[in-house]
């Protein structure tokens, strides 16, 4: 698939998944008190950020695309160091919980359960999207956001669970359930791992390749994810609940790279040196271009759809959205370079 089909193909789920999310949004908004949907959102920024941090899905990716190896080996060996680390990391969340009390206790032992599918999903689709099979890509990381809709809107809106803790139950049941595609679509990979024996080579090609990678996400998640776990952390729950209604909003301006990224991943891979700058450069100019604009308008607008999507109760969010709307535009296209190199 070429780089303009790819994009517009990205795109158009990108749209959907931004529907989804701020159908998600305004669900959580409309049901939750703001303080508790601080804490839920607060809950799914942290497991998002470890679950891409710790999974191999650049190296992945890079193998497939890049080295050319066979994509059920790669696969395979990624997995079966993915998995261990998924059960250790939710070992490890377990044991923090018997340092909190009550309901965060058991919010801290959804958020860690929640991080082990994402590790897995990650791993997974650095293979998919290093094969360029952009379609799949798109399906198997919107299923996780469909059905997490589907699952908050009987569990929180219709059954009534309205607290930070029902919302993750319900978020935690559909992320697990959203590895059901990957797991179809990577049938191969486990006829592969039944009949070969494990590749230590390869896998610590992932694991080297990863640790320099992880570097640049650990650097990426304190620049645009961080900013979350500092707000509850100094301005408390409800001071979190109003800036995640804030960043929701500005970080829809990113629709447009993310589009362009994945369709170009591939083919940066595969390209020598020179092609792949040049890919590159005519990405964030395009992405440059859009996306500035479109911060300008949002930073206009966006304290309208603020009000009208979340209710009164986020009206506080018109200031800090606009000064997001800027920041996020300009922070586009060194995301989206980030993101391919």
């Amino acid at each position: 698939m070429g780089i303009a089909t790819g994009s517009l193909v990205s795109l158009i789920f990108r749209v959907g998944d931004v529907f989804m999310w701020t159908l998600i949004g305004v669900l959580t908004a409309r049901t939750l008190s703001v303080e508790e949907r601080g804490v839920y959102a607060t809950a799914i920024v942290l497991t998002s950020a470890v679950g891409g941090i710790s999974s191999f899905s650049s190296a992945t990716g890079y193998f497939v695309s890049n080295q050319k190896r066979d994509a059920a080996e790669v696969a395979a060996n990624a997995l079966s160091m993915a998995l261990p680390l998924a059960l250790i990391i939710a070992a490890i969340g377990i044991g923090a919980s018997f340092f909190a009390t009550g309901s965060d206790a058991r919010v801290v032992v959804l958020a860690t359960l929640t991080t082990a599918p994402a590790l897995l999903r990650n791993t997974s689709l650095g293979v998919i999207l290093g094969q360029n099979s952009v379609v799949k890509y798109n399906i198997g990381g919107d299923i996780a956001v469909i059905l997490g809709l589907v699952f908050l809107s009987i569990w929180v809106g219709i059954l009534d669970h309205r607290t930070a803790l029902g919302a993750l139950q319900a978020w935690c049941l559909a992320q697990y359930l959203s590895l059901a595609p990957i797991a179809y679509w990577g049938r191969s990979w486990l006829a592969w791992a039944l009949s070969h024996r494990p590749n230590f080579d390869l896998m610590r090609g992932m694991v080297r390749f990863s640790a320099v990678t992880g570097v640049g996400s650990i650097v990426g998640i304190l620049n645009y994810r961080v900013d979350q776990l500092l707000v509850i952390r100094l301005d408390g729950k409800e001071g979190a609940g109003i800036y995640s209604s804030a960043i929701a909003v500005a970080e829809g301006l990113w629709l447009f790279s993310s589009a362009i990224t994945l369709a170009s991943f591939a083919r940066v891979g595969r390209g020598e040196p020179f092609e792949a700058a040049r890919l590159t450069a005519t990405g964030i100019r395009h992405t440059f271009l859009v996306v500035v604009c479109g911060g300008l308008s949002a930073a206009l607008l966006g304290p309208i759809l603020i009000e009208v999507l979340f209710g009164h109760a986020y009206a506080s969010a018109s200031g800090p959205i606009r000064i997001l709307c800027l920041g996020t535009a300009l922070f586009a296209p060194r995301a989206w370079s980030t993101s391919t190199t």
